[in-house]
């Protein structure tokens, strides 16, 4: 028994480039070998891939995976050939993509295999060796009967030219001896999970994301195919894009207004692709209006730009002031210097500390400069990574993340208070050895102390 999925690889010019297919590095290198003559291409390429869903960055998702116990790195493996569709030859990619979940029997055997295969057949060259089916033909087949007997799970698949790519799953494939079973077939969401994943793999080594964040699978999925339908999958596919471009065009900043015209691009040739191969059947996809959209989108981006423009202006007048500010300070003392009148000032003890600080630690101060700047550019001011720490904030359900935004404000308020009403700043002068900073905290001590006072 057999299930059907199609799915859709985005490109602009309704012709994939098979010749590239392997060279990638996301998310991780991929190790491959794409060979061709005048008659046949050969692809066997392989990839580890980790599909642990954690909100947490990637440094740390190994760690937390082995403290959790959650096995997710699966390995991959593609053998595909080219044939001939709809009268014309190399239009067509067909052949099987292997899923091993037990690393000890992926760096048993068959990863060696694909090493020594792949290492043998970059070595070929169609203008001094004869064709490369005489070559590798029986090789490439005892190849992939070998994974098939070893993998965990394998699917087949076909990939045309225009990207529109078939994904099938059958209860009848040889797997390993000690392989997960799908218990039913009938169970579609497990099978789909695992299809899936084949195509999130196959899309990776074809395509380039230059419109969307390469950590995002979901611009275009994997869609169920039932007998005599075309149509729905396509359906689907167009809704997962135009949202998509919704999506893009309401975030803030150019980048974001870029990548909605870049996917309007791939929805723009995936519907035309569509028309022609449903012909009479063209009416039952919805009609959109992307000419309204680009234009709603330039002028998004437009009005990005002039926002953009305007906080750097505000930001830049600041800036200036307290540079100004600051210049001022140092230049008035200078100017009474120099014409002879007194001055009976003490200089600020915070002051002094802070200059004492910087000539002592020259390089923790430039380190601390740094850090606040680097902060500030590539963590503060960028969306994306922003979006990263409220995606660890809000990680759990609705009461979860009520809970943690609680925590934070009650350590918060237990903070202040006690630095500014309890603390004691003659027991932190003695013990603690950043004296400048207990100097500083002392008058902000002194003045919350005065103000309660004053109105408690």
């Amino acid at each position: 028994m057999q299930r059907q999925f199609k799915g859709w690889i985005p490109n602009v010019t309704g012709r994939i480039s098979f010749s590239s297919i392997g060279n990638t590095s996301h998310p991780n290198f991929c190790k491959y070998s794409n060979k061709t003559d005048q008659s046949d291409r050969y692809l066997v390429a392989f990839q580890k891939r980790d599909t642990r869903d954690f909100v947490f960055p990637k440094q740390f998702q190994a760690i937390l995976a082995y403290i959790l116990g959650i096995d997710g790195p699966l390995y991959f493996s593609v053998m595909a050939k080219t044939y001939d569709h709809d009268g014309r030859a190399f239009e067509k990619f067909e052949g099987k993509i292997f899923i091993f979940k037990n690393k000890k029997i992926w760096k048993a055997g068959p990863r060696n295999k694909m090493h020594q295969y792949i290492g043998d057949q970059n070595l070929y060259s169609s203008q001094i060796s004869a064709n490369i089916k005489s070559q590798f033909g029986e090789r490439y087949k005892d190849l992939a009967l070998y994974l098939a007997q070893h993998a965990s799970f394998h699917v087949e698949f076909s990939l045309l030219r225009d990207g529109e790519v078939t994904i099938t799953y059958n209860t009848d494939f040889q797997i390993a001896t000690d392989a997960p079973k799908v218990q039913n077939i009938a169970n579609l969401d497990y099978v789909k999970l695992i299809s899936s994943q084949a195509f999130f793999f196959m899309k990776d080594i074809s395509h380039t994301h230059q419109h969307h964040n390469s950590k995002t699978d979901t611009v275009v999925d994997l869609h169920s195919l039932s007998a005599g339908d075309d149509v729905s999958w396509r359906e689907q596919t167009l809704y997962a894009l135009y949202r998509k471009i919704i999506q893009f065009k309401k975030m803030d900043g150019e980048k974001s207004k870029i990548d909605a015209l870049g996917t309007l691009s791939y929805t723009e040739t995936f519907a035309k692709i569509s028309e022609v191969k449903l012909g009479d059947d063209k009416d039952k996809l919805p009609k959109y209006i992307s000419e309204f959209l680009r234009e709603s989108i330039e002028a998004a981006r437009l009005i990005s730009d002039l926002v953009v423009k305007v906080r750097a202006e505000k930001r830049e007048k600041v800036e200036n002031y307290l540079i100004g500010a600051v210049g001022l300070g140092f230049t008035i003392p200078a100017l009474l210097q120099l014409t002879g009148t007194p001055v009976d000032a003490t200089p600020s003890g915070a002051l002094v500390l802070f200059a004492t600080w910087l000539l002592q630690n020259p390089f923790e101060t430039i380190g601390g400069i740094f850090i606040i700047v680097w902060s500030h550019i590539y963590v503060l001011a960028d969306s994306a990574r922003m979006r990263s720490i409220l995606r660890v904030l809000v990680s759990g359900n609705q009461k979860v993340s009520g809970v943690i935004a609680l925590l934070i404000s009650m350590a918060f308020v237990w903070i202040v208070y006690h630095v500014l009403l309890v603390w004691d700043p003659s027991v932190s002068l003695q013990c603690n050895p950043l004296n400048w900073l207990n100097a500083s905290l002392v008058r902000l001590h002194e003045l919350a102390v005065h103000v309660y006072a004053s109105y408690f």
